[in-house]
């Protein structure tokens, strides 16, 4: 079963959005990434340790998590 719960909260006078998803597929991780990526460019501020690269998507697929 599928459960997705958020929750928002504020650091430093920001929202900040936690979302925790119980089994994840593939899509997911994908879409945080897309994520990442639109906040990146939306803010100017560049942040490598937020991508998600091909190799952490194929450990991910080896550990079980669906496509």
């Amino acid at each position: 079963m599928r459960t997705t719960t958020t929750q928002e909260f504020y650091v430093d006078g920001k929202i900040i959005r936690a979302t925790l998803i119980e089994d994840p597929t593939i899509d997911d991780v994908v879409v945080a990434e897309m994520e990442a990526q639109a906040h990146t460019i939306r803010t100017g501020e560049i942040d490598k340790t937020r991508r998600v690269g091909r190799d952490i998507r194929e450990i991910l697929l080896r550990f079980g998590v669906q496509r």
